[in-house]
């Protein structure tokens, strides 16, 4: 003999749900799925005794099998959608990478790194470059072929010769072949003289020459801050009439024909400055004299000349 016990609840619709337990010989078997009438039909007659337990076992099969196939298929159908959007999701993306392959095919400036800004106006820079050469020539016709940057940036406004202004000016003029840079020392070239320089008549005498020289001079001074004004001037001047025979005079005595108490005095020493820069002066034996070049005809004790003193209009 053995037992077998059912249990079944359902609601009667096109499908039902039922939950089924059947024990029998210590076997135990639970199950839920979705049936229709015909099948609950077929359990209730299974249950009403008209059954055994191959029956009932068959049929619980065919139950669990039914379920595996419904999720078996509802799996299926996850991976298939998946596959669908990540193929229509892949087309987007490839499709788009075309359209951009295209517009920079067709826009050769997209792959293009874009130009940065220059830091100057174009028009500063071109008004800087044209300072720079008439500080250059004025230079040049002082005698003074090499201008040191720090110079040159203060005679054209900047305070530093790294000024961003600077530095495209005088990238232009070294690419335009005007003028060359050495360690901090800027000069214009041959190319450079030719363009910018006018050809100036040598002097017809000693005194026409050193006339000239002193014109350097007083443009020199003046296109310093520190060395402008009449106290500056007066003292050039008559520094001027001392040195001008040619003989070496010591500081003191230098000093002594200006209103300067001292050789340490501000315009004293700018006057000093802009002597040498000019190469007008050099030290000799400890003593300060005028050099070769103010006396193209010769030195006046060579020659016997008799130097005119400068006279201020």
């Amino acid at each position: 003999m053995h037992q077998s016990t059912h249990t079944f609840s359902y609601l009667e619709r096109k499908e039902f749900t039922f939950l089924e337990s059947y024990t029998t010989h210590n076997i135990f078997f639970h199950s839920t799925s979705t049936m229709t009438k015909d099948n609950i039909q077929t359990i209730i007659s299974l249950r009403d005794g008209d059954n055994d337990n191959d029956n009932v076992q068959d049929h619980l099969k065919d139950v669990v099998d039914a379920k595996q196939h419904k999720k078996d298929y509802s799996i299926k159908k996850a991976k298939s959608e998946n596959k669908e959007t990540a193929s229509v999701r892949d087309s987007g993306n490839d499709k788009k990478r075309k359209m951009d392959k295209r517009d920079n095919h067709d826009d050769p400036s997209a792959n293009t790194p874009k130009a940065k800004k220059p830091r100057v106006k174009p028009e500063k820079v071109k008004e800087v470059i044209q300072k720079i050469i008439t500080e250059l020539v004025k230079n040049y016709g002082f005698g003074l072929k090499e201008v040191p940057m720090e110079t040159l940036a203060a005679a054209v406004g900047y305070k530093h010769p790294r000024s961003d202004a600077i530095l495209a000016a005088m990238k232009q003029l070294k690419a335009d072949g005007v003028v060359i840079k050495k360690a901090e020392v800027c000069q214009l070239t041959e190319q450079g003289i030719e363009e910018h320089v006018e050809e100036v008549e040598p002097a017809e005498n000693a005194a026409a020459a050193m006339e000239q020289f002193w014109k350097h001079l007083e443009m020199k001074l003046a296109s310093n801050e520190k060395s402008k004004g009449d106290k500056v001037l007066e003292a050039a001047t008559n520094i001027w009439n001392l040195l001008k025979d040619g003989k070496a005079r010591d500081m003191d005595e230098i000093v002594g024909v200006t209103s300067y108490g001292m050789a340490r005095s501000t315009g004293f020493g700018e006057i000093m400055k802009a002597l040498r820069d000019l190469g007008f002066v050099h030290k000799q034996n400890g003593k300060v004299a005028f050099t070769d070049k103010l006396f193209p005809f010769g030195r006046p004790e060579e020659v016997g000349v008799v130097q005119l003193p400068v006279v201020r209009d």
